[in-house]
C-alpha cells in the first residue's frame, strides 16, 4: 500500500469517527466503522476499475488469479455462463448460435457448447463470480473426500 492510500484510509477513519452516531458499545462502534470503511473502499475499488483500460483489466484479473491460486478453466459450461449473465441456459445457447458469445461445438450442430472463459474477464463482476464458483467447487471436493473417508472407515470396521 502506498503512502497516499494509507493517508486516505486514515482520513476516512477520522471522518467516520467524527460523523458516526454515538454509542456506548465499542463493538457497535467497531462494526459501524468497518461497515462505512468497506462501503467507501468498494466505491473507490469500482472507480479504480473503471479507470483501467482493457489490457490492464486482464492483467489485474490474472494477477488476482495468481495471488489467490485460482485455477480458472479454459472453457465454461452453459450453466455457468447463464448464471453469470443472469439469463437462462437456453438463452446462452441462442447467444452462441447467433455468435453474440464466442463459442463452438466440437460436433457442428450437436452437443455441448465450448465457451472460452477469456471473453468474460474484463467484466467487473467476473472476478467475484469466479471466486465464488471456485470456492463452491473446492467445498464440493472436500465434501466428497470426507464422504470417501467415512466409507473407507466403515469398510475397515466391517472387516
Amino acid at each position: 500500500m502506498n503512502k497516499k492510500m494509507a493517508t486516505d484510509i486514515n482520513n476516512l477513519l477520522e471522518n467516520i469517527d467524527r460523523n458516526s452516531p454515538h454509542t456506548s458499545s465499542e463493538k457497535v462502534k467497531e462494526y459501524m466503522t468497518l461497515t462505512y470503511l468497506a462501503e467507501e473502499i468498494n466505491k473507490r475499488k469500482v472507480k479504480a476499475y473503471k479507470e483501467l483500460n482493457e489490457s490492464e483489466r486482464v492483467e489485474l484479473i490474472h494477477a488476482l488469479y495468481e495471488s489467490e491460486k485460482i485455477d480458472v478453466p479454459e472453457f465454461l459450461p452453459v450453466s455457468d455462463v447463464a448464471e453469470f449473465l443472469g439469463v437462462s441456459p437456453q438463452m446462452v445457447r441462442r447467444y452462441c448460435q447467433e455468435e453474440k458469445i464466442i463459442a463452438h461445438q466440437p460436433v457442428t450442430g450437436a452437443g455441448h457448447w465450448k465457451i472460452p472463459t477469456h471473453q468474460f474477464e474484463t467484466d467487473p463482476r467476473w472476478y467475484d463470480f469466479i471466486r465464488e464458483k471456485m470456492a463452491a467447487r473446492n467445498n464440493d471436493v472436500q465434501t466428497a473426500e470426507m464422504m470417501l473417508d467415512i466409507l473407507n472407515e466403515d469398510d475397515e470396521e466391517g472387516k
